[in-house]
């Protein structure tokens, strides 16, 4: 499990606080800065992600 703070669509990293559009994988701060991307869907309570 990870923990990390959700501000719309930008995550931040806790340990970090590196920050990421959850949409595209490009951090706000430095747009070079990418990381890959999922898709997933909420079903009841869980959050299901497709790797």
């Amino acid at each position: 499990m990870v923990d990390g703070e959700v501000d719309g669509t930008i995550v931040t990293c806790p340990w970090h606080r590196w920050e990421f559009d959850v949409t595209t994988g490009q951090s706000p701060v430095n747009p070079a800065a990418c990381v890959n991307t999922y898709p997933c869907k909420v079903v009841g309570d869980d959050v299901m992600v497709e790797v």
